[in-house]
């Protein structure tokens, strides 16, 4: 093929494709939304955990996903089918100056060497700091975005 020739361009999906797929898309629009399930129930994936020797403290850092939307969308899909999940409804949390110890217990975990960036925790986050570690639950793309002001009543919250 010569450099100068383009690529025919693919036909438009059919009208059924697009209804097919637009209805599949539609069973996890209920799962679309940035609001923290009812229940307290998250996916976790620790993006980071820093240990810092002077205070010996850890500030860990997961990127939360309700639960309801991962099992829905990744656990419970019935057939495969090959397009890409929607968006995935993300939320940080950010846990600062935890001990070892509190850490540990309420990962699950017996040692640091456990403590794994990349790994998954399933958790229950509960409003107003009452659990055994306290962060912020937040939206980083409302809650960081220079200019972005975020909805009346919807600020970080403590978990």
């Amino acid at each position: 093929m010569q450099e100068d020739q383009a690529l025919p361009e693919a036909p438009p999906p059919s009208p059924q494709f697009q209804d097919l797929f637009g209805k599949t898309r539609a069973q996890g629009a209920r799962f679309d939304t940035l609001t923290p399930p009812a229940d307290g129930s998250f996916y976790g994936f620790l993006s980071k955990a820093d240990f810092d020797a002077d205070t010996q403290k850890w500030d860990v850092l997961f990127e939360v996903v309700n639960s309801g939307w991962m099992e829905n969308v990744i656990f419970g899909r019935s057939v495969s089918i090959s397009a890409r999940t929607p968006t995935v409804p993300a939320l940080l949390y950010h846990v600062q100056a935890v001990d070892e110890a509190t850490l540990l217990k309420a990962l699950g975990l017996t040692s640091t060497d456990y403590l794994a960036e990349g790994s998954w925790y399933q958790m229950k986050l509960s409003p107003g700091g009452k659990g055994a570690v306290t962060g912020d639950l937040y939206d980083p793309d409302i809650d960081t975005v220079p200019g972005n002001v975020p909805p009346e009543g919807d600020t970080p919250r403590r978990g």
